[in-house]
């Protein structure tokens, strides 16, 4: 009788077997609280299905207004997905070509950006130095001053000032810089301000009614107020109108909005289905090599337990987003927080994970043997120096990280040279898997083992 059972089981609709919820919200629940995060909205879906929408917490601590799914977050980041589809957009419309310089568009660009193609933009293979890091040699002030306001024409003019950092197309490199000059392009090519074109060409017809531009000045219903940690909780330095707002991370939408979004992944029939794809593959450098990293266009690439999955992480102003989809099983996780340092990503892959345990990245409880953690953390920094540690790694993975694939990782999350932080997510005979808190990113490091317990190959991958 019970392999019957077991049968008929297998035999009904998915949606019919419901899904326990109730260790979702104890998930998120107990990330909040352990991070001390005000408020918290997320949204899981599965094809057609809702699957989980619910908000935790407040949206805003000094009213006692609770977090729901309709609560509008800044999404920093996960903005340059929405501004990489604009873009496809416009290509599409035969306004632009990935392949062309951008130059072409903006011929006021500095001449050394001859050689940066809108592709190269929009993977984060431009070489143009990211606004939030870069000075000029001999000079302290940053390119850009978060606390003025600037015009397209000027912000492309300060950035045009520093030299790219390599030859366009031959490393992957995360650079802010290149959504904004994206944001100005488009605002250039569609005649319109780029959060218009959005709104009008993506936005309104997918159903985000509330997706809109973010603004410090403007009445939002629904605004969910952006905090900091410092000694105590306060709210978030203020940044100027424009820089608040530019194709980098300048929109604000709720989950609810990332649910109608996942309609638009899943669906294979709206126009824009043919759009995604490309979009989410990882173009090899002119050499033929694989980036370390697997920025896509607009989409950051990776996998879990075999697994393709594509998303973006978001950090600004006292929010932070992630958003990630799993394009095979039209899985989707949304995680918007009111808190700049929140763990987005970690709980966004905890969430997936307890939908479907491939994807499962859940950091351990404990670790039962911190020596061997230790060992691989002391290997992990010698490779992080360009060093290496003898009879740590198999002559083969040594080979295989190479000093392209170190430069590429610290280009991407540079702060993981000196994060403190090395969690162990899972370990057995022939895999280790270590959490990195790298800043704006989570590094999850796996390193293959062999039979003697060496290294025999490490794979980093960006949440």
């Amino acid at each position: 009788m019970r392999y019957f059972l077991i049968l008929f089981a297998a035999l009904l609709p998915a949606r019919a077997l419901a899904l326990d919820t109730a260790p979702l919200a104890e998930a998120v629940e107990a990330a909040r609280t352990a991070e001390g995060i005000p408020g918290v909205s997320v949204m899981i879906a599965r094809g057609d299905e809702r699957l989980f929408s619910q908000g935790f917490g407040l949206a805003n601590v000094e009213l006692a207004t609770p977090a729901t799914p309709h609560s509008i977050y800044q999404i920093g980041s996960l903005a340059k997905t929405f501004t990489a589809v604009g873009i496809m957009l416009l290509v599409e419309d035969g306004k632009l070509a990935l392949d062309e310089s951008i130059t072409h568009y903006l011929p006021e660009a500095p001449a050394h950006w001859k050689p940066v193609t809108l592709r190269a933009l929009v993977g984060m293979r431009s070489g143009i130095a990211d606004y939030e890091e870069a000075s000029l040699e001999g000079d302290d002030e940053a390119l850009i001053d978060l606390h003025r306001d600037y015009t397209d024409a000027e912000l492309i003019t300060r950035l045009g000032r520093a030299p790219l950092l390599f030859a366009p197309g031959t490393r992957v490199q995360y650079s802010n810089s290149n959504y904004v000059v994206l944001g100005a392009l488009m605002t250039r090519i569609a005649g319109e301000p780029y959060i218009d074109f959005l709104t009008r060409r993506l936005f309104r017809p997918a159903g985000m009614n509330t997706a809109r531009k973010a603004s410090l000045e403007a009445v939002i219903p629904n605004r969910a107020d952006g905090y900091v940690h410092a000694a105590d909780l306060r709210n978030a330095d203020w940044v100027s109108p424009t820089l608040y707002s530019t194709g980098d991370g300048g929109l604000m939408m709720s989950v609810e909005d990332l649910a109608r979004w996942h309609q638009l992944l899943v669906n294979k029939t709206q126009p824009l289905a043919q759009t995604f794809a490309p979009m989410w593959s990882v173009a090899p450098y002119p050499d033929g090599t694989r980036p370390v990293i697997g920025y896509a266009l607009g989409w950051q690439a990776q996998s879990a337990g075999g697994v393709s999955v594509v998303g973006h992480g978001g950090t600004w102003a006292g929010y932070r987003a992630y958003f990630l989809h799993v394009p095979s099983t039209g899985l989707s996780v949304a995680v918007l927080a009111n808190l700049e340092s929140a763990g987005t990503g970690r709980l966004a892959w905890k969430l997936a994970g307890l939908v479907d345990p491939r994807l499962y990245r859940q950091a351990a409880a404990s670790d039962p043997d911190p020596k061997t953690t230790q060992a691989h953390r002391a290997l992990f920094k010698a490779l992080l120096d360009g060093k290496t540690i003898e009879g740590a790694m198999t002559p083969g993975a040594a080979v295989l990280w190479t000093s392209r694939a170190r430069q590429e990782l610290l280009d991407f999350a540079s702060p993981v040279r000196t994060s403190q932080s090395f969690v162990l997510v899972r370990r057995d005979k022939r895999q280790a898997v270590y959490r990195l808190d790298a800043g704006r990113f989570d590094v999850v490091l796996e390193m293959a083992l062999d039979k003697n317990r060496r290294v025999s190959g490490i794979n980093v991958t960006i949440e």
